[in-house]
This record gives C-alpha cells, structure tokens and sequence, in this order.
C-alpha cells in the first residue's frame, strides 16, 4: 500500500511542484526539498507541504525519493553531491528517477548505489505538468521488477498508468525515440505539402486526404496543420529539446550497430535550421527550413497576405 511508504520528492520545478501537489490531492503525504532554497521556500509558502533542508535529510527520512530535476548536472548534485541524497541512503531505498537527463546518467548514478542497497527506478512523464496534477499522464518505467511493485501503489495515484518497459535506461531512451519519430514525421509531411504546393495542388486538401490515400502512415502530426500551414511555426517546443533526443537516439542507434540514415538526415535539416536568419528557437524552425529552400511561403496565421511571388496556400 501506498501509505506505507514514507515519501519524498527533490527537484521543485514545474514536474516537481505538479507532483507535490497531485500527491497532496491524493491524501499522500510527503515532503519536498530542492537544492535552491529560493524554490523550495516558494513552493513550500504556496503549498504548506513539510519540507527538508537538502536531499540527504530527505534521504535520511523517506523510502522512496522522487527526482525530478531537469538535466544532467542537477540530477547529478542532486545525487552525489555535497549535500546529495548519497549521503542519506541506506539498503532499501528506493529512488525514482523522473528526471530529463540522458539515459545513461540514470544507468551510471545507479551503479554507484547498488553496493548501498539502494534500488534505482526509472519514470520518465509522457505529459506536461499539468497531466502530472491532474493524473492523467503515463510513466514508462525501468528498473528492478521487484522495487516497481513495491513502489506500483504511489504510482497508481500520480499517473493515469505506468508502462514497464526493461531494464534501466528503457524509459528514457523511448521517451526519446516517440520525440524522434514525431520531429521525422513532422519533416516528412513537410515536405509532402511543400511538393504538392510547388506542383499547384491545395496542401490543406491534400493533408485532409491523407489519411484516406495512406492509411497505413497513420494520421498526419497536428504540427502540420496549426503551425506549417498556417505559416506560424510555433510549437512551442524548444528546438534545442527536440536535437537533444534526435542525439539520444542517434546514439543509441550506433550503440547498437542500427542504420539511421532518415534519422540522420532529420538531425541535418534541425542542425541547419538554427542559423536562419529568422530562426526563434522553435522546434518548427525545421518545417520553416524546408519551405524557405523550397521557395514556399504559407498563409500566415493573422491572414496577411504573402510576399508577391511567393507560393501561397490558399
């Protein structure tokens, strides 16, 4: 059961505060730290939940630890620092990684652990913070079979369900691998309207026949629609997230002897796309790209119309 484990969770950022609070709606009590006193004071006066001075008190205190911190570095400190989590471990815990560093931190911070006792579990969140809150996001989980089921419980009450997918570094690395397919897919449609546009067929037509004409390809990412053919380009995806997981998984490929020659190509047209002039950092920056070199111009979003001689989508 749930409420036999005492709880922690360190990393209060966006993932972190939605945690704490999903878990506070849920009657599961907890306490929080974060290695900036500034944001643990600033979620603690928001939300009345019992904090802990640095991850090795909580550490000292809980069972299971929930991290939630946001890169590599943090998770890091967060672990072996001087103040970190480390220090406070004993045979037993359990630490759950929800963080967005690579994969292979998680891998390498467990093996420092294992001598300890101390069980490491991957969670990486398929929603934003708000699906966290709410309860609606999904977990892919990795790790030790036997400290999943003794943490399944608290799981249960944060996501709408967990997905256990293998051994350590499986979570993150699929997490990565649907953000890869989604940014190829996005390049892939792309240029199928930029063709159809250039050939003189309506790409808004043609992107709703799609589906029809390919079933098999599956239904056209909505990036497609809101953001290319309305000329926006805004997804509000950082680019720099989306190269990020393009190089996780590009690295994993060649970790494990897999071609990628389409992934590589999509790596390409994300890499050249930051030094548009016009470039904001976005991950649509890429489809924005492909239609400057193609000489394709959509209607923007407010209606304006485009530049003369630029090919237009209405």
């Amino acid at each position: 059961m749930a409420d036999d484990l005492s709880i922690g969770i360190v990393g209060m950022d966006l993932l972190g505060a939605a945690l704490s609070q999903r878990m506070d709606l849920q009657g599961l009590g907890h306490i929080v730290s974060d290695m900036s006193p500034q944001m643990l004071q600033a979620h603690v006066a928001e939300s009345g939940i019992a904090p802990a001075s640095t991850p090795t008190d909580v550490a000292q205190m809980c069972d299971v630890v929930f991290i939630t911190e946001i890169n590599d570095g943090n998770l890091r400190d967060v672990v072996l620092g001087s103040t970190g989590l480390i220090h406070g471990v004993s045979a037993g815990t359990i630490l759950v990684d929800m963080s967005d560093a690579d994969p292979r931190t998680g891998v390498e911070l467990a093996g420092k652990l294992a001598s300890r006792g101390v069980r490491w579990i991957e969670a990486a969140v398929v929603g934003e913070p708000d699906d966290v809150r709410a309860g609606t996001a999904t977990l892919l989980v990795a790790g030790n079979a036997e400290a999943y089921g003794r943490i399944a419980p608290v799981l249960e009450t944060i996501a709408a369900r967990s997905l256990r997918l293998g051994d350590l570094g499986s979570g993150k690395l699929a997490k990565s691998l649907g953000a890869a397919a989604n940014a190829m897919a996005i390049a892939v449609y792309t240029e199928i309207m930029l063709i159809a546009k250039r050939s003189g067929l309506d790409a808004a037509g043609l992107l709703a026949a799609l589906p029809l004409l390919a079933p098999g390809a599956g239904t056209p990412p909505e990036a497609i629609a809101n953001e290319v053919l309305s000329g926006r380009y805004d997804t509000g995806v950082p680019v720099d997230a989306v190269q990020r997981d393009l190089q996780t998984v590009f690295q994993a490929a060649m970790r494990a002897g897999a071609p990628a020659p389409l992934l590589s190509l999509v790596q390409g047209a994300f890499a050249a796309a930051r030094y548009m002039p016009d470039a904001n950092g976005d991950a649509a920056d890429m489809a924005r790209w492909l239609a400057q070199n193609a000489g394709v111009e959509f209607v923007p979003v407010d209606g304006e119309t485009p530049d003369e001689g630029a090919v237009s989508s209405s």
